[in-house]
């Protein structure tokens, strides 16, 4: 953001003085306050600091007291950083001990051994893997010039720049989508990290595509399609864990809850009965009609995973309109199939997003994950207490 000319350099105080605009300041102080903006009107109340210097001068204060807890590939990760994987994991891993008898209102909870392992190991391993892999992804998106500076500091300095966009935005009376302040760094982390793994998508797209010849083995391995006529049908059981905007968990979270979930379906626990035992998890009985048309009508989630399932059968994870879901097919009838060229499309997009996911997953195999020793115990003490 530029500096402002000399005439627009008059800080709040000065505009206060003046008895005519008195009563519209408190008024615009007022509106911001309702907007969740009212700390940076204040902060910001001395225009001689630009905008990027109060977002340098906020992060170099709320960093100076981090320290760093792992490296991948020599770049460092501070334990600010990690704390946004370790709110994601925190839920499965407390979920998983418990289904396995573990006591979370215990005072020992998080240094009980289970099987082997205590739930502060789990949780510790889960979150580094997991901000191992976000950090080799900004590492990747760097090296092709997606983005500058990788480091925590500067994604403060983000978070700050673009809460002071919004508020500027609304008190020119313009109009901005999603919330009007942020003050979750977390959920802005997660948009940031999100926004920037698609930017790396698009980048790298070519190297991602899949040959003729992976698209065929593909369709013939059983994505032929159905082409059902009005007759067809899939009757379907599902459990599913909405994650933002259809639910109140993180995607991350989410995700790692129905992975929980699985494990309890794949036990024979019914799905009602599981989604009883979590917040946030709900079942249902689906009918799922077959029409004959267009390809991305007939290829939803759950027809997608279903199609080619026998009766009984359990599906893997998939995502289901902001859910993630597992199904069982309870009932279904005799339908025909897509043709190659009609699937063509969907198959590369499947097998394009395939290809990048199996990308990043050797990254973080291939990484070299260094945790500092001298600093694991005070990681211990700060997530357990």
């Amino acid at each position: 953001m530029k500096k402002r000319g000399k005439k627009a350099q008059k800080s709040h105080w000065d505009l206060l003085k003046k008895p005519k605009v008195k009563l519209a300041a408190l008024l615009l102080a007022l509106a911001a306050a309702c907007a969740g903006l009212f700390v940076l009107f204040f902060e910001r109340a001395d225009e001689e600091i630009s905008a990027a210097d109060y977002a340098a001068n906020y992060a170099t204060n709320l960093v100076a007291d981090d320290f760093v807890v792992f490296t991948v590939n020599g770049e460092p990760v501070t334990f600010l950083e990690l704390e946004h994987s370790l709110s994601h994991v925190r839920g499965n891993v407390i979920a998983s001990n418990v289904v396995r008898g573990a006591s979370f209102g215990s005072p020992d909870f998080w240094h009980e051994e289970i099987d082997g392992v205590a739930p502060v190991e789990t949780l510790l391993n889960e979150a580094v893997q997991r901000a191992a892999r976000i950090k080799l992804m900004q590492m990747e998106s760097q090296s092709h010039g997606l983005i500058d500076d990788i480091s925590y500091a500067a994604f403060v300095e983000s978070f700050v720049m673009e809460n002071i966009r919004r508020g500027d935005v609304l008190q020119e009376g313009g109009v901005i989508f999603g919330p009007q302040h942020y003050d979750d760094k977390s959920l802005f982390f997660d948009i940031s990290s999100a926004n920037l793994e698609a930017e790396l998508r698009r980048m790298v797209a070519d190297d991602m595509r899949a040959s003729d010849e992976e698209v065929i083995a593909l369709y013939e391995d059983g994505w032929h399609g159905e082409t059902a006529t009005e007759a067809g049908w899939i009757s379907i059981n599902q459990i599913y864990v909405p994650f933002m905007p259809a639910g109140y968990l993180f995607t991350g979270e989410a995700y790692d809850l129905a992975h929980v979930v699985y494990e309890q379906v794949q036990a024979g626990e019914s799905f009602d009965e599981i989604a009883e035992q979590h917040g946030g998890v709900y079942s249902r009985e689906v009918f799922l009609p077959l029409r004959r048309g267009e390809g991305e009508v007939a290829l939803r989630p759950s027809i997608q995973q279903a199609r080619y399932m026998e009766i009984g059968e359990i599906s893997d994870i998939y995502n289901d309109t902001h859910s993630w879901a597992i199904l069982q097919v309870v009932a279904r009838n005799e339908v025909e199939f897509w043709e190659l060229d009609e699937l063509w499309g969907v198959l590369q997009r499947t097998l394009s997003e395939r290809n990048f996911v199996a990308f990043l997953d050797n990254l973080l195999e291939e990484a070299e994950i260094v945790v500092k020793e001298e600093t694991r115990q005070q990681v211990v003490d700060l997530v357990t207490t």
